[in-house]
């Protein structure tokens, strides 16, 4: 009786232990991107000192992140245990499925962060940096292979394959919403918190039904691609600007009028992304109750999740740090 008595503690002790030693990986994360960018920055202004193009300083900091950063914090995280998911199939129906409730609960995500930065601004006056919007100063050519290939493979191996394979024996609800809220704190941005905590909830469910990272990382890819590159492409149309910058109705059916099959395409655009959301939402309301989770070796009690998952000293301090990163950096 004893025994029995002492293992939740126990259990509860070693799950806490595996959470927090995931916060330090992404703490050692963000030392090595910010140390070595710092250096990198300080060699490039000696050596370069009538400075480089903004797009070749873009390809040095991924090119940083992506071959040095990321495989030492993967080589840090093998060191714990790993239970994947078990393997299973989808057809291409339920892919599309899980693509278009990723959308409606992407958009979700983005007006919350809209509004959330609009707030800030208009009631404190501090202006919070977009990072989506920052990406239209760069060359597209270098932000789509990125945006679309290396950043959702990365992403996915980190917060999908590593670290959903080490906390998801302490069940798999707890490990979903750990990992999609790590994900949002990740991107250290307002704007992107809550669509890439909501879509980190698709890309991991879908990832513990298949088992497979190559399904989560397609769909991550494609949701890109949707709402991230084609729109960024379209911003750059003949006179979209001018559209947006206009102070008045009348200069601004004077831009479109400059410009109309560019806006048309526009329009046609938006009104596409609108119809993939309404189909999202739809789907969503049909779907929600063939959500399950399956029993992990080492489950949780329910009133312990919590305690497990976020109240350890590696999560804490680096939430604490994704937060001031989000609200200082500029």
């Amino acid at each position: 009786m004893q025994n029995e008595i002492q293992k939740p503690s126990s259990k509860l002790k070693s799950a806490r232990r595996a959470f927090s030693y995931i916060g330090f990986a992404l703490i050692l994360w963000t030392a090595l991107e910010g140390g070595l960018l710092y250096a990198l920055g300080m060699w490039l202004r000696q050596t370069y000192p009538d400075g480089i193009s903004q797009d070749v300083w873009l390809l040095i900091g991924y090119g940083v992140l992506y071959c040095i950063v990321f495989p030492l914090v993967l080589l840090f995280l093998r060191r714990l245990p790993a239970a994947p998911p078990e393997k299973g199939r989808i057809s291409a129906k339920h892919f599309f499925v899980f693509l278009l409730i990723n959308v409606a609960l992407g958009y979700i995500g983005a007006v919350a962060g809209n509004l959330s930065g609009t707030l800030l601004e208009d009631l404190f006056g501090f202006a919070m940096p977009n990072a989506v919007e920052s990406m239209n100063a760069y060359n597209l050519l270098l932000v789509a292979p990125i945006a679309v290939l290396v950043g959702p493979l990365v992403e996915e191996l980190l917060f999908r394959k590593a670290i959903l394979d080490r906390t998801r024996a302490y069940g798999e609800k707890l490990a979903l919403v750990f990992s999609a809220l790590l994900f949002a704190f990740f991107h250290t941005n307002l704007y992107q918190f809550f669509y890439a905590f909501s879509c980190g909830l698709v890309f991991g469910y879908l990832y513990l039904r298949t088992g497979k990272i190559t399904v989560s990382y397609l769909l991550h890819a494609l949701y890109n691609l949707l709402f991230g590159v084609l729109p960024l492409a379209l911003t750059k149309c003949e006179g979209y600007n001018a559209f947006f910058d206009a102070p008045t109705a009348e200069e601004q059916l004077a831009a479109i009028a400059a410009n109309p099959s560019a806006f048309a395409l526009v329009a046609a655009y938006s009104l596409f992304e609108l119809a993939l959301v309404i189909a999202g939402f739809v789907l969503l309301g049909f779907y929600r109750k063939k959500i399950f989770f399956k029993q992990s070796e080492c489950q949780l009690p329910p009133d312990t999740e919590g305690a497990a998952g976020f109240v350890n000293v590696g999560v804490i301090l680096y939430i604490l740090l994704a937060t001031l990163l989000t609200f200082l950096v500029r």
